[in-house]
């Protein structure tokens, strides 16, 4: 039974997407004030093509109990001593895609930044400020530009530009190098948001925006979109769809790795 005929274009989905969570008394106290319809509306694409630019939307006050090192960042978070957050960057350009039974990928372009923050007061001084930082991006690579290590068509990498660019950046014992390219289904802005909040944010603290219903549609919504023809697209490589589909193959190779 065809559900694409239930779902807004994605610029539709988008902008309800934004009215909603701007309803959302927890939303509205770990973010602050970002207009994401401007955002939206200042589209420079026109019918089916959607495209828009969240440039370091913030997320205050994460969890930083899990793993963190140093140890003494935990510490300083849960004393309320330093300010942590989140900044999320998305940019993408996708089409709407209504024949479900032509399998292509609805995204032009798409590069989703994940930026993780800490402010403290080093050594007790309020006017030396430090911050320490950490990023990982998740983007579409361009199979014709070619590369010399596998390439996932849609992958998660840990450090990126923020990084290698923060001017007295701190190294110490820490190595930083290129890590190896993890595939992962695309995010848009609706998915980049639930990516951020789920993993950054205890249940208990979100679960009254995950929970509602109308939260989950918009989740649900944007996988159907963007995550369908991505698992259709992966799973033809195991198993034969053509008596019911017809898949971009370009796009189902590229899905696992692009190299020369």
């Amino acid at each position: 039974m065809s559900r694409m005929k239930d779902i807004l274009s994605p610029r539709e989905e988008l902008k309800n997407f934004s009215i909603f969570l701007t309803k959302n008394q927890w939303f509205n106290s770990i973010c602050v004030p970002h207009d994401l319809l401007k955002i939206l509306n200042n589209n420079a694409k026109a019918g089916d093509i959607c495209e828009y630019n969240l440039v370091k939307f913030p997320f205050k006050n994460i969890n930083l109990d899990r793993h963190v090192r140093p140890d003494w960042v935990s510490r300083l978070a849960r004393e309320e001593e330093g300010e942590s957050r989140v900044l999320l960057e998305v940019a993408c350009e996708c089409n709407c895609i209504s024949d479900e039974d032509k399998i292509s990928d609805p995204i032009i372009m798409l590069a989703t930044k994940i930026i993780i923050q800490f402010d403290y007061f080093h050594n007790s001084n309020v006017e030396d400020v430090k911050t320490l930082q950490c990023s990982w991006h998740l983007d579409k690579h361009d199979p014709s530009r070619g590369t010399s290590t596998s390439h996932p068509l849609y992958h998660y990498e840990y450090g990126g530009t923020e990084i290698s660019k923060a001017q007295g950046f701190n190294y110490g014992d820490f190595i930083l190098m290129d890590s190896p390219r993890i595939m992962h289904p695309p995010l848009d802005l609706v998915l980049a948001f639930d990516f951020v909040i789920k993993n950054f944010y205890a249940y208990n603290k979100h679960k009254s925006l995950t929970d509602d219903p109308s939260y989950k549609r918009y989740v649900k919504n944007a996988q159907y979109r963007l995550w369908r023809p991505y698992a259709i697209s992966f799973a033809s490589h195991f198993h034969d769809f053509e008596q019911t589909y017809t898949i971009d193959r370009a796009f189902a190779n590229n899905i696992l790795h692009c190299s020369q």
